[in-house]
């Protein structure tokens, strides 16, 4: 049986603009997170961290809202100025999680 060719332009496309930010702009691209334990469109435990921050309680939304349809699955790019010091989405959020100096 062929393969499909569902999604492969938008596969394409993602490719471009990986290149782009990578070898125009000089971005390091730190990975695809396609297969990654967990992957979702919506991180829930992020979405309701920042919204208690913002005193945004009225609900919880990791366990106030259900899904109701899987609309698709996406790939997620992520590119990282090439002077930050991080080599890994691991190291990444460390960066980012630390105090300010």
């Amino acid at each position: 049986m062929p393969s499909s060719s569902v999604g492969q332009p938008e596969r394409h496309t993602q490719q471009c603009v990986i290149a782009l930010f990578r070898d125009e702009l000089g971005y390091r691209y730190l990975g695809d997170w396609t297969e990654r334990e967990g992957n979702s469109n919506i991180e829930e435990g992020l979405l309701a961290d920042w919204l208690r921050k913002r005193d945004y309680t009225p609900y919880n939304p990791v366990t106030d809202f259900t899904p109701i349809v899987d609309i698709g699955r996406y790939l997620y790019i992520l590119v990282v100025d090439p002077a930050l010091p991080v080599k890994s989405v691991t190291e990444l959020f460390a960066y980012a999680r630390a105090p300010s100096s």
